[in-house]
């Protein structure tokens, strides 16, 4: 991924990785180093919020790095019945994505939600 930033000048970077650390509050050295890239290279970093979820801080590392986009992701009515047998009432519902706020700045994440695949 660092690669692709300094060495072969890509404007945006999507990337579905994560886990949950010991101390998981966005101030480690990869969210350090992602923080630099977004900075000096003007790169967007869009990373997956994680299925760890919903409770509190369950978002993985990176998704709580302070600069990138971390996205959680919000199943149809049709997917939810066919793949996991359930019955919801709005036409997307949340998928258990997990949720926290970062340490630095307290904004809550995720920052967006998108249609997960089916």
């Amino acid at each position: 991924m660092t690669d692709l930033v300094v060495n072969r000048g890509v404007d945006i970077v999507n990337m579905s990785i994560g886990g949950l650390p010991q101390q998981n509050d966005g101030d480690n050295v990869r969210a350090r180093l992602y923080t630099r890239l977004i900075d000096q290279y003007g790169v967007q970093l869009v990373i997956s919020a994680g299925n760890e979820g919903p409770g509190i801080n369950t978002i993985g590392d990176p998704g709580l790095a302070d600069k990138v986009l971390s996205v959680g992701a919000a199943v149809s009515k049709a997917t939810w019945a066919a793949n996991y047998g359930s019955a919801v009432d709005k036409k997307y519902a949340m998928f258990p994505s997990p949720r926290a706020a970062r340490a630095r700045t307290a904004a809550f994440t995720p920052t967006i939600t998108a249609p997960a695949r089916p």
